[in-house]
């Protein structure tokens, strides 16, 4: 059965009320819970910046390795297929016990990170009140047939139906030749677990906006496992390539409450 992305049915918080031993009605204690969008300044080895990118006027993050080569990314973006709040208490994952679990947005839905070192929240959602330990995260390819699918392709015409994330900007590779542009689709097919250390607990009454803030390690994709960085060009002839950076990607996400939107965990 297909869960409201924005409400959550009385049946299906009945549910939730029978399975944590609540006895408050459907809306007691719900609260509206931003989720933002961040990219973190680092990658391990690497020299990272986040602001303007030296070739062109548009923001963009930047990384090099201890050889000289740059890469300057200039545009990311993600197709997500699911977003959900995990209660507390719970074994398993989201498909396997959906009536403990709170949607942020069904997809596919596409998201374009900010490069610039800026938060966005493109999505908020009505969460009842309790402890959630985990977010799930699941980032697929638009390839069904459903009309939620065909919908998306129709309205992003030029994105293949087997990618997941597109990547865009320069990589200098310190040879003399200069910046050299790349365009790249992934096909990153993943349900991602991001737990929450402490966990995000939603009160009612409680002071403040409610927020969560996924920030990505963008820099370290494009990163080899001595550090070095690889050149994205390089990946459509090379599926060892393409594997170290679907691994790096999955390492890459980490989820915390984040009330002020600033992109750090708040009980730092």
């Amino acid at each position: 059965m297909h869960r409201n992305i924005l409400t959550v049915a009385a049946l299906g918080l009945a549910a939730i009320a029978a399975a944590c031993g609540e006895t408050a009605g459907p809306d007691a204690g719900a609260r509206e819970v931003g989720l933002s969008f961040a990219i973190a300044p680092s990658g391990a080895g690497l020299s990272a910046t986040l602001g303007m990118a030296t070739s062109s006027s548009m923001a963009a993050l930047s990384v090099t390795d201890a050889d000289g080569r740059t890469l300057t990314i200039e545009r990311v973006r993600m197709v997500l297929a699911e977003i959900e709040l995990e209660r507390a208490g719970t074994t398993g994952n989201c498909d396997e016990h959906p009536e403990l679990c709170e949607d942020f947005e069904a997809g596919p839905v596409l998201i374009d990170l900010p490069v610039d070192g800026g938060v966005i929240t493109p999505f908020s959602s009505t969460i009842p009140e309790g402890s959630y330990d985990e977010l799930e995260l699941e980032i697929e390819a638009p390839d069904g047939s459903d009309d939620v699918t065909l919908a998306f392709l129709e309205a992003h015409p030029g994105w293949p139906a087997s990618a997941s994330m597109r990547v865009q900007g320069t990589f200098d590779a310190d040879d003399g030749e200069g910046p050299q542009p790349f365009d790249v689709f992934l096909d990153v097919q993943t349900d991602l677990e991001l737990e929450f250390d402490p966990l995000f607990v939603v009160e009612p009454d409680g002071p403040g906006i409610l927020n969560v803030t996924i920030v990505i390690d963008v820099g370290s994709w494009f990163r080899d496992y001595d550090g070095s960085l690889i050149d994205p060009r390089a990946l459509s002839a090379d599926s060892g390539l393409r594997s170290t950076v679907h691994d790096n990607i999955e390492d890459s996400f980490e989820a915390f409450e984040d009330l002020d939107r600033a992109g750090t965990p708040q009980h730092e």
